[in-house]
């Protein structure tokens, strides 16, 4: 059974969330040091990736404020 594109959403949000919370009160410099962030940050990412990739060209066309496709290549989807 294919997945409904609201639950991509929901992990869009999700990472956004997360994102925010790894980033919360770090400098750039205390980020590019910590490799841990770092890599939950990209991992966060290519979940976005991933899920924008699955939201339908419907509901793209709908929402069409939204760069969808620069946020795909922004996450190297």
């Amino acid at each position: 059974m294919k997945r409904k594109y609201e639950l991509f959403l929901d992990d869009i949000v999700e990472n956004v969330d997360r994102i925010q919370r790894f980033v919360s009160g770090m400098s750039f410099d205390d980020f590019k040091d910590d490799e841990k962030t770092v890599y939950a940050v990209s991992r966060s990412l290519e979940i976005i990736g991933e899920s924008v990739s699955q939201i339908p060209d419907e509901v793209r066309d709908k929402y069409d404020d939204i760069p969808w496709r620069d946020i795909e290549y922004l996450c190297g989807t």
